[in-house]
């Protein structure tokens, strides 16, 4: 069951909806969503309902991630609302009413993204740190697609926890820049709270300024191929053998690819593209 990178944001959401006695798990997402599909397996497997709120119109034919919903068996409703804001506050409006009925709803925003959830990342960044010194590697570049912002959260807390001298840029897919950083300094806030006190040293050096956020490959928006984003997909696919998919990691590769054309990046530098897989990093 592919899930990108939730998987290691709902290891730590799921165990806390497992310890508050939830026994309904409610997330948002588009309508092929991976975190929700995702999400809604693992609340399966762990005796939660899952129910999820889909943003778009039913299709009459349910394909991909929709197909395997119903395979799932999976309750889902269709909203159909304007942004990431009024997808969270649709979500709320779920929770009330299921807390209305007796029942004890968990609420996940879109893509996980919440402070715990970033403390997953902090654990991948841990796992990169110690592949990186197996292979004697030093990275100047660091490049994370950042869509809702939790898993750059967790990247730039372990980032500062390793004192990397690395430049890392978040590029989104999506929304823009100023937006993104927000929800990152949320994140990285609400994360410190579940960490010792000696997370307190480098959470004071958390400053928007340093939070590099990329918001030029949006293209026409969120799941629309961009002609920079297929032409990094097939070039990656051709030389590396690596499938990027459309939605998020070619328009971080295009970015990288933009960064090294024109020289921001110098050829002699090493960077990392952060491909983020359940178990490890992937190293390009």
């Amino acid at each position: 069951m592919t899930g990108g990178n939730k998987i290691r944001k709902l290891e730590y959401i799921l165990a806390d909806a497992k310890e508050k006695g939830a026994d309904t798990i409610v997330t948002t997402g588009g309508l092929q969503s991976n975190h929700t599909k995702i999400t809604a397996a693992f609340a399966i497997k762990l005796g939660f309902k899952p129910i999820l709120l889909l943003n778009g119109r039913e299709p009459e034919v349910k394909k991909a991630n929709l197909f395997i919903n119903d395979l799932l068996g999976v309750e889902v409703r269709y909203i159909q609302v304007g942004n990431q804001k009024e997808m969270n506050q649709a979500l709320d409006m779920v929770a009330r009413k299921l807390k209305e009925e007796g029942k004890r709803p968990y609420v996940i925003p879109v893509g996980g993204s919440k402070g715990l959830g970033s403390l997953g990342y902090i654990d991948a960044y841990h796992e990169l740190e110690s592949q990186r010194r197996k292979m004697n590697l030093n990275f100047d570049w660091e490049f994370i697609t950042t869509g809702s912002g939790g898993t750059f959260a967790g990247i730039y807390m372990g980032h500062l926890i390793h004192g990397s001298e690395s430049k890392l840029v978040g590029v989104s897919p999506w929304l823009p820049a100023g937006e993104i950083r927000d929800q990152i300094i949320d994140c990285i806030n609400e994360g410190a709270k579940y960490m010792d006190h000696s997370f307190l040293r480098y959470s004071s050096k958390v400053d928007p300024l340093t939070i590099h956020i990329d918001d030029q490959f949006i293209g026409e928006g969120y799941g629309k191929p961009t002609r920079a984003g297929m032409h990094a997909l097939k070039l990656i696919a051709f030389t590396e053998g690596i499938l990027l998919d459309h939605v998020y990691t070619a328009k971080t590769m295009a970015c990288l690819l933009h960064y090294v054309e024109t020289g921001i990046i110098e050829k002699k530098s090493k960077y990392y593209f952060g491909i983020l897989v359940p178990q490890q990093g992937c190293l390009l």
